[in-house]
């Protein structure tokens, strides 16, 4: 069965603070650039060439990526088309959410340690998550899960 090429970005209709974005069958490349937000994604199909800070990977069907703001990356498909979701989340509100965990007032933020992986785990908690933020009017299940999957990134390096 072949998908339909389809894009959309848009905010979460029950968390303001999230952003989403939903790529089928993209050919779009991203050179070098920044977010102001902590970004997290997934591919659906596909690979691509991850370019974060120094440090360059391959990343394929089910990888999962991390990206703190400011952190200048690039992602391009290796051949042809790819699918992915984003999620961007504001920096200010994972700030907060950082301080409650570690009880550790007056930080900025810190950031995550983890840039990948390709855990099976990780990919169907992040689609689990993004399912739920589509869902008009789940802010508490939504805030739920997105709080259990960000648990699940600090403590690739963090002691919670």
């Amino acid at each position: 069965m072949i998908q339909d090429k389809t894009v959309f970005f848009t905010r979460c209709p029950s968390l303001p603070f999230v952003e989403m974005r939903s790529a089928n069958r993209s050919a779009a490349c991203y050179h070098t650039h920044s977010h102001d937000e902590f970004s997290f994604g997934v591919i659906d199909t596909g690979s691509a060439d991850y370019h974060n800070l120094n440090q360059r990977n391959h990343i394929a069907k089910g990888s999962t990526v991390t990206i703190n703001p400011g952190d200048a990356h690039s992602c391009n498909p290796d051949k042809g088309e790819w699918s992915y979701r984003m999620l961007f989340v504001d920096t200010h509100w994972i700030s907060q959410l950082q301080q409650e965990l570690f009880e550790c007032e007056g930080m900025d933020y810190l950031p995550f340690p983890g840039l990948y992986d390709n855990q099976t785990q990780s990919f169907f908690q992040f689609d689990q998550l993004f399912q739920a933020l589509l869902v008009p009017n789940s802010k508490l299940a939504a805030e739920t899960l997105l709080i259990e999957f960000l648990k699940k990134q600090f403590a690739k390096g963090f002691r919670l």
